[in-house]
């Protein structure tokens, strides 16, 4: 199972850390406007399940690939 963490703020990394360490999951997505704030939060909390993307979550046009 995959899941995908929008923005990677505080509430993100107890998020990240619970998923990466509790959760089901095989893979985690940190997206964030700030790529390497996304990076760094998912190679600290992520368990080496997670991995970073940059979205801006405000651009409605966007198209982020999220996989």
């Amino acid at each position: 199972m995959r899941a995908v963490i929008i923005g990677a703020g505080r509430m993100a990394e107890a998020v990240l850390r619970d998923f990466a360490t509790h959760g089901p999951f095989d893979e985690v997505t940190v997206a964030d406007v700030d790529a390497a704030r996304a990076e760094e939060l998912a190679r600290a909390r992520g368990g080496g399940l997670a991995r970073a993307v940059a979205v801006d979550a405000g651009d409605e046009e966007a198209e982020p690939r999220l996989e």
